[in-house]
């Protein structure tokens, strides 16, 4: 089986990492995969442990590659259905491309409140 899977895409949200437990942390982050095609794909990756706080170096919009393996598990509920759930577990990534800089918010046309006079 091939671990060495790839996608690349923009960078379109960052969620909050999730403490499963003492020793495994969770950061789930979404890949927009051709944002200028008429059906744009929205991929949910996850990194784990460590790599959680390396996505803060990361600015959304950034164009990103990932190295990334393919999980899954099978688990039956209470009803005893069987029900089965994949994860994208990324362990590496390169920025391809930065996103342009959030322009500055345009100068307020109110007048100044805080003048003393």
């Amino acid at each position: 089986m091939a671990k060495n899977l790839t996608a690349s895409g923009h960078l379109h949200t960052v969620l909050p990492t999730k403490h499963i437990s003492d020793s495994f942390r969770v950061r789930e982050f979404v890949l927009e995969r051709d944002p200028g095609g008429k059906y744009p794909q929205t991929v949910l990756f996850q990194a784990t442990n460590d790599a959680c706080e390396k996505l803060d170096e990361l600015h959304i919009g950034d164009e990103i590659e990932v190295e990334f393996d393919l999980r899954g598990r099978q688990w039956t509920n209470r009803d005893g259905d069987i029900k089965f759930f994949n994860s994208l577990n990324v362990w590496h990534w390169d920025v391809l491309k930065r996103a342009a800089p959030a322009a500055p918010p345009p100068p307020s046309s109110a007048p100044d409140e805080d003048i003393p006079f």
